[in-house]
């Protein structure tokens, strides 16, 4: 990995221009293919900038700090643009409560191999979060009512299970009671 260093209105420190160096290099764990970091560090009357473009893997990263110390503008630029980098390389995983990643692609593994061997495709449109509520199913149909979905997802506060009520197609509402067995 390439790192040039520019300074500008300020005079050039080799101390400096080493530090800047030795943090961004740091960022090459994330990166595949060799890369071109260009950072640029400056004064503006009593702010420090510390200013970096890294280009490579197809893709252009940029980002800006300003501290009213170098060495903290420079800290705060790299922690950037990693969090940049892992988040583009899909380094970060969801953080959703009981969630497993490798759970879902083994789910989505056999469902899309179940949909070639009958020569349809299955793909998820749309990935949707809910936050669910014990309420009564009276409520249910409030809250639905006001919310433009077709359906509304609650923990019944009788059963303690989830319900599902949803719009049909003749008007009236519908409720979706899990049957435990």
């Amino acid at each position: 990995m390439r790192v040039l260093v520019t300074f500008r209105h300020l005079e050039a420190d080799d101390a400096l221009r080493d530090y800047a160096k030795e943090k961004v290099l740091k960022l090459r764990k994330y990166l595949e293919r060799p890369v071109e970091a260009r950072v640029v560090l400056s004064v503006e009357k009593f702010r420090k900038i510390a200013e970096a473009t890294i280009t490579g893997d197809g893709h252009t990263i940029n980002g800006m700090e300003k501290t009213d110390d170098m060495h903290s503008a420079i800290d705060k630029l790299v922690g950037k643009l990693e969090r940049q980098i892992r988040k583009l390389r899909g380094k970060t995983k969801p953080k959703r409560f009981g969630f497993s990643t490798q759970n879902y692609e083994n789910r989505m593994s056999a469902s899309s191999s179940e949909g070639s061997e009958m020569g349809n495709e299955v793909a998820i449109i749309r990935d949707d979060d809910y936050s669910v509520k014990p309420m009564s199913i009276e409520e249910a149909v409030l809250q639905l009512s006001a919310d433009e979905n077709d359906f509304y997802v609650f923990i019944n506060s009788d059963s303690g299970l989830v319900n599902v009520v949803y719009h049909r197609k003749d008007g009236n509402y519908g409720l979706i009671e899990p049957e435990i067995s």
